[in-house]
């Protein structure tokens, strides 16, 4: 058989004070143990937070930094696209510039060129009428210098174009004798003989000139070359009007020796300038004046008359009531 376990103790009976106060104490334990804990977890929280925004600020910081630089990089940069833009623009208007003076200087060249154009051909026009004009003299000159061809072989004159009009120039030994006015009989026949080639010639008139050479006359008749060279040229002319040429056509002109045609220092060249010249010269009946131009006078249609009587009658109108008021 088995033993019997001897009885528990007696429970000692506590007091209701002494449970209250061993409660309150637990219940204060407990309160502090938890006051700890709420501790401990904020200061981890806390340190947990202080790492992570000391974790973003480093990182935010960084970026920061390189934004700044990214920045300053974009600010440099803008400053030289600014400093070539400006660099460009200045080229550019330097060739703006250019560009108008270029423009200028062309038009001007232009219009340089189109008043030497102008100028150009109306200086070809000019010479064109010259042209045709020399052409026409020249015609006129052949056409003239062959009516004398027989003469010229003769060696009696000879035809010449001087100053721009056509001459026969007549040597003084085929007229006349040396320091005399009278003709040769070769003279007078070589005169008939001009008188009536001269006589065929239309719309001419004729300047008989007297030339002489420098050699002082010593001749009684004449005190000087003046007196000898017009006396011969008049004797020329009454022998051509003596021929049948008409008196207003022929113009007699004595030129001593001052306009000779050769050297005087020499007996060839005062031979040649002892002469009698037939200048030609184109025979103007009248000059127009400059002022007034021919042509056909229009007549006034019926608007025209009409106008005119409109104007009449205002102009009466005015009149009449100007002399109104005077009275």
């Amino acid at each position: 058989m088995s033993e019997k376990s001897p009885p528990p103790p007696p429970k000692k009976k506590k007091s209701k004070v002494k449970s209250i106060l061993e409660g309150e104490t637990e219940i204060i334990h407990i309160q502090s143990s938890q006051k700890r804990w709420f501790v401990i977890i904020f200061m981890a929280l806390l340190v947990i937070g202080i790492c992570v925004l000391g974790i973003y600020s480093s990182s935010t910081s960084s970026k920061l930094k390189e934004v700044t630089a990214k920045a300053q990089q974009t600010d440099t940069t803008l400053a030289g696209c600014k400093t070539e833009l400006q660099t460009r623009t200045e080229e550019r208007d330097a060739i703006m510039a250019k560009k108008k003076r270029t423009e200028k200087r062309a038009d001007n060249r232009i219009d340089n060129l189109k008043d030497r154009l102008k100028n150009s051909r109306e200086k070809i026009t000019d010479l064109k009428a010259e042209q045709r004009k020399a052409e026409r003299e020249l015609a006129q000159f052949k056409a003239f210098s062959n009516r004398f061809k027989s003469m010229v072989n003769a060696g009696k004159l000879s035809v010449t174009f001087r100053k721009g009009r056509m001459v026969v120039n007549l040597p003084a030994k085929v007229l006349f004798p040396s320091g005399s006015a009278d003709l040769t009989e070769d003279g007078q026949k070589a005169l008939r003989e001009v008188a009536k080639i001269l006589k065929r010639v239309q719309n001419k008139r004729y300047v008989i000139g007297g030339h002489t050479d420098n050699v002082k006359i010593s001749q009684a008749d004449f005190d000087s070359n003046w007196e000898l060279s017009t006396a011969r040229a008049v004797r020329v002319t009454r022998s051509l009007v003596k021929a049948g040429m008409a008196p207003s056509k022929l113009v007699a002109a004595g030129f001593s020796q001052y306009d000779p045609i050769a050297g005087n220092n020499t007996d060839a060249g005062r031979q040649k300038n002892r002469r009698i010249e037939i200048i030609v010269e184109p025979y103007l009946k009248e000059i127009p004046s400059p002022g007034k131009k021919k042509g056909k006078v229009k007549k006034a249609g019926k608007k025209g008359k009409n106008k005119a009587k409109k104007k009449g009658k205002k102009r009466g109108k005015k009149k009449r009531g100007k002399k109104k008021k005077r009275r």
